[in-house]
């Protein structure tokens, strides 16, 4: 069964889908950055693959709130890895989320998980951006 967090999380996204004016558009993305910005879930995997999927959206207002909880909650490869992406995000706030995040995991117990995903980090150094 899934936790109450994400049960409020997957109520407020489907409210903000079904949006179809600006006035309810508006009100679900509250919504939805209201249930991200609550620290209370858990941390489990359910809870990270949701998050891991909030932080490729096209919404740079979910992505940052989404990496925030997820450098919170995150502790697996697939976390890191999109910690690693979202510091070449387009937005700035990303980037600065994604960076303040990502130090969460560079701790010695996290190690493994840090070397599962070191191609990710590989590729972002490949990569340019001429705004950051």
């Amino acid at each position: 069964m899934e936790n109450s967090w994400l049960q409020a999380l997957d109520d407020s996204l489907a409210r903000f889908n079904r949006s179809r004016d600006r006035v309810t558009y508006e009100a679900g993305r509250a919504k939805v950055l209201d249930v991200l910005a609550d620290e209370t879930g858990a941390a489990d995997p359910a809870t990270e693959a949701r998050l891991v999927y909030l932080c490729r959206s096209g919404d740079g207002y979910f992505r940052e709130a989404a990496v925030r909880q997820l450098g919170k909650k995150g502790c697996s490869a697939d976390a890191w890895q999109v910690l690693i992406e979202r510091q070449n995000d387009w937005v700035p706030q990303v980037r600065q989320a994604a960076l303040a995040s990502a130090g969460m995991f560079l701790k010695m117990e996290s190690l493994p998980v840090v070397l599962a995903a070191l191609d990710a980090v590989v590729r972002l150094t490949r990569k340019s951006r001429t705004d950051h």
